[in-house]
Parts: C-alpha cells; sequence; structure tokens
C-alpha cells in the first residue's frame, strides 16, 4: 500500500539501493524471501522490532531516498511490527488463494467512497470474502477528474471518465467514474447499427452531443485512407459520388475492403503487432513470405 513495489520504487527492473521487489508485488514468495532473509535476514530485527530497517526507512527514522511513506506509530506501522514480534511467518492460519478482487464506489455529495473485498479460495472450503479497503492501495488515471486517497475517499475534479484502481495483493481492481460536461447536447444523429450503441450512451453520460454527420468527401477520405493508407483518385471520387446518397459509405467500404490495398495493409499491421521479423528483401511486405498472410485477410 506504501507503493514500495511500483516500478518507479524498490519495484524497479533492479530495484533501488540493493532492494530489490516484485513490480506490484506479484511475488509474494520473492518479496518475501528479500525482506526476511537477503542479507542475513538485517532488514526484521526479532530482537528489537521497532529498529528494523523495513520499519525505520519508510518512516524516515533512518535516511531513505523514497521519503517518508509510512506514518511512525500508524496502523499500517503497527501491524508491520506485530508481523515481526510473531516471527515474520509467510502466512497466518488458513487465508486460502486469493482468487477476485471486487470494488465499488459508493457516490457522495463531493465524490464518493470506495470498498474494497478480496474473495478467498480454501481448499475443500467454501470461498471466503474479505473487507480489504484499509489494506488495498488507490489510485486514479486521471486526476483532473477525479483524485482518491489511500482511505478509499473519492473526490470529483472535474468533467471527464476516469478509472478508479485498487490494488491489493497480486490482483486489481476498478471502477469507472464519469463526470457529465454539461454542455448543450450537438444534433442527433442516426445510429448506423449496433456497434454504436455503447459509444452514443457514455457520450449521454457524458453530456455531449455527436458532431454533425461529415460531408461526402471527407467521409470518402476517411474511408481511403483508414482502409487503403491513401487518399482517392481522382476516378474514384467520381464512383463514390455515383452511388445513391444512402448507400455511398456502405457499398465503398465494402469495395475496399475486398481490395488487394486493404488485404496489404491490414497483414502489415498484423506483422508489426505481432512483431514478426521480416527478411531484408521484404520490408514493404509484398514478398512471398507474407502472401499467405494478405491472403488469410482478405
Amino acid at each position: 500500500r506504501a507503493g514500495c513495489a511500483a516500478a518507479e520504487c524498490h519495484g524497479g527492473a533492479t530495484g533501488r539501493g540493493g532492494f530489490k521487489l516484485s513490480l506490484f508485488a506479484t511475488n509474494p514468495r520473492a518479496d518475501y524471501e528479500a525482506i526476511t532473509q537477503e542479507l542475513g535476514g538485517r532488514r526484521v530485527d526479532f530482537a528489537n522490532p521497532p529498529q528494523s530497517l523495513v520499519l525505520r526507512k519508510p518512516t524516515r527514522l533512518m535516511k531513505h531516498k523514497g521519503g517518508r511513506v509510512i506514518e511512525p506509530d500508524s496502523e499500517f506501522h503497527r501491524a508491520v511490527e506485530s508481523w515481526i514480534r510473531d516471527g515474520a511467518p509467510f502466512s497466518r492460519g488458513e487465508g486460502g488463494e486469493l482468487t477476485e478482487l471486487e470494488m465499488t464506489v459508493r457516490k457522495t455529495s463531493s465524490g464518493g467512497r470506495s470498498f474494497v473485498n478480496a474473495v478467498f479460495r480454501r481448499a475443500n472450503r467454501d470461498s471466503q470474502v474479505r473487507d480489504v479497503t484499509r489494506l488495498a492501495r488507490f489510485e486514479s488515471t486521471d486526476e483532473r477528474v477525479a483524485s482518491v486517497n489511500q482511505d478509499g475517499l473519492v473526490s470529483i475534479a472535474g468533467p471527464g471518465q476516469a478509472w478508479i484502481i485498487a490494488r491489493y495483493g497480486t490482483l486489481s481492481a476498478r471502477f469507472p467514474i464519469l463526470e457529465p460536461f454539461g454542455g448543450v447536447a450537438g444534433p442527433s444523429v442516426a445510429e448506423a447499427g449496433a456497434p454504436g450503441h455503447p459509444w452514443r450512451k457514455e457520450l449521454a453520460e457524458l453530456g455531449i452531443g455527436p458532431v454533425p454527420e461529415a460531408g461526402p468527401y471527407r467521409l470518402l477520405r476517411r474511408l481511403y485512407i483508414d482502409l487503403t493508407g491513401r487518399p482517392p483518385a481522382p476516378n474514384e471520387i467520381a464512383g463514390f459520388l455515383k452511388h445513391p446518397p444512402s448507400e455511398r459509405v456502405s457499398r465503398t467500404a465494402q469495395e475496399l475492403l475486398a481490395s488487394d490495398e486493404f488485404s496489404a495493409r491490414l497483414a502489415r499491421h498484423l506483422w508489426e503487432w505481432f512483431e514478426v521479423p521480416l527478411p531484408e528483401d521484404d520490408l514493404t511486405h509484398t514478398g512471398e513470405r507474407n502472401a499467405r498472410l494478405r491472403e488469410e485477410v482478405r
């Protein structure tokens, strides 16, 4: 929760100050060994738990480049100290395997309050649900819209969309925050099909209306650049305008999707997305090695 396992801290590829944790605590066993066993176990002091490095450094009672991330005598501090007094066990009792993280945000007049439940699967027994709100770490994807403190309290900062993310153990959960812009909705535009429903619904929740429909030349240019990577030629513009207005986009899209240009463009994207190496003499993706993929995507 203190953020020690973040990429910019001890969770980085090489750790910090000779202390390495797994990124976002995804390997609890390795983290446990790093804390309790590395360097002869110098990070925990069983004889005098409050003097343990794992407590003194994050509380800034001794030099720590990461600053103070744990308050002395806080609940978190007391929990770690108690853990060391008990012999720093890897686990306590039958906790079970952490399988799911559930998160909700209950809205308030100024924002909201987060609640996080962890689901543990126990051998030969029903799953156990435990409230871990006080142990989870919270963050916002866009603090210009909503911020969240480490108690899970959400504060709305402005209009837009953000996600509140909770991390606990090796899992994370998220909850959407939609704050309307409150502007005047734009002109109504007929939906072309089912894929537009979620988009229109989200725009409505944000208080944003769609812009007016683009003119025929702009639509045609977008179709060609998106599907072939080039603008339309004069004869292709003329062919587009010959179609009935209600069928121009759909018929042109069908023609382009069946073209060799689209197959080559999509195949090139697939090669790049999956990082497939190409021979030096086929950097244009037109050689025999690419022919089969071009045929498959037709």
